[in-house]
């Protein structure tokens, strides 16, 4: 296989999560064989790929936070830097891919500014409302989002100067799905019992769970799983877990989580404006009767309540309460609301759904893209400068 065909995937976050998971079903659709995948991540246990080479991330314990203003320049200058030294150790990638979007993926930006390689820019979840972001966005050679993230573009490449046409090659939404390898197993339908799963960053919602929880009366509380992932090097405010709740079961990371789901039938959402919801797709396929939130997020938009899903106020954990305990006395519609929702999933095969990226990918890294020699256009300028100075 030729180094020309590398993908390049820089990945700052210290810790799994929902654009990850879409972004590894995603490249598992790439030709075998055909493509190398080279990831700079501290947290190699989230990309499980095929003919993947995972380099370690040098961060600083000086290195600052937040997610604006100088820290957060150079932060990524130094991340871009590091990916840089790799690429010139490693060999030059056909492709720089941003898995998330552009605010975290800001270092390959900077990556390509300094040599020119093409990018395609991943967006799984809202842009902030940046003149910087909206250039990021401008300067990729593709971008493929999800259609809940065209609002928050549309925005940042208005205040950069720019206009989303989405009409344009260079923009391409997309949907996620499951590959045959991540469909869950059936849920069971003889007692209730309800599942969260979700990391413990605050917007998450998990104390609006617990809320509502422990508002019902212990022998009326059905057997609950929360399954969630700890958040690590972030500055967002995160929720506690492991509280000594009744009838409430704690499960860090679990690796046997799909054997918890099946044991399972009523999965809560409790994430407000979610871009997408990965865990909510795997909850459908495994027949689950959902309960989310009427948010006008993506599932809400595409769900109808009754059928394939029960909705409730946002932020209202009495109204969530109220469910949970209707629910859970009422197992034939747990299972023909679940019913309907699994039927509904064979709609997200992941085979079919992120097709056009795999087309945008393979379109980028063909001839002539691939054979271009290595340029650096910043640094040639520079030299062409300094060059017309001395001769001037």
């Amino acid at each position: 296989m030729a180094k020309s065909n590398t993908l390049f995937i820089i990945d700052p976050i210290a810790f799994g999560g929902g654009s990850k998971n879409a972004t590894v079903s995603l490249l598992k659709q790439l030709p075998a064989g055909q493509f190398h995948i080279r990831v700079l991540t501290n947290d190699p246990e989230s990309w499980p790929l095929p003919d993947c080479e995972h380099l370690p991330l040098w961060r600083p314990r000086w290195l600052p936070g937040g997610n604006h203003g100088l820290g957060y320049l150079i932060r990524h200058l130094l991340t871009a830097a590091t990916g840089l030294k790799a690429c010139l150790k490693h060999g030059r990638p056909a492709l720089l891919l941003g898995a998330s979007g552009p605010g975290v993926d800001f270092s390959l930006f900077l990556l390509k500014k300094l040599t020119g390689w093409p990018l395609l820019q991943l967006v799984h979840g809202p842009v902030g409302h940046s003149r910087m972001l909206g250039r990021s966005l401008a300067a990729a050679d593709k971008v493929c989002f999800l259609d809940s993230c065209q609002d928050s573009m549309t925005a940042a490449l208005r205040k950069a100067g720019y206009r989303f046409t989405p009409v344009k090659a260079r923009f391409q939404s997309f949907i996620n799905g499951l590959c045959p390898d991540q469909w869950p197993g059936a849920c069971q339908y003889e007692q209730p019992r309800l599942l969260w799963a979700a990391s413990l960053l605050k917007w998450k919602g998990l104390d609006r769970l617990l809320l509502a929880l422990e508002s019902l009366p212990v022998e009326h509380r059905p057997d609950s799983e929360i399954c969630y992932l700890r958040p690590k090097q972030t500055q967002l405010p995160v929720s506690e877990s492991g509280q000594p709740i009744a009838r409430i079961h704690w499960h860090e990371n679990p690796v046997n989580f799909d054997a918890i789901r099946a044991r399972c039938n009523l999965f809560i959402s409790t994430s407000v404006r979610e871009p997408f919801g990965l865990s909510v797709l795997e909850a459908m396929a495994a027949g689950h009767c959902l309960v989310i939130p009427a948010d006008g997020a993506y599932w809400d938009s595409v769900l109808m309540d009754g059928v394939h899903c029960i909705k409730y106020p946002p932020g209202d954990h009495d109204a969530l309460a109220s469910t949970i305990l209707w629910l859970s006395r009422d197992m034939k519609s747990v299972q023909r609301i679940g019913t309907r929702a699994r039927q509904l999933a064979e709609n997200y095969r992941a085979e079919t759904c992120y097709q056009p990226v795999v087309d945008v990918i393979t379109e980028l890294c063909s001839p002539p893209a691939a054979d271009v020699s290595v340029r650096l256009p910043f640094i040639q300028r520079v030299k062409a400068r300094i060059g017309g100075a001395r001769h001037g």
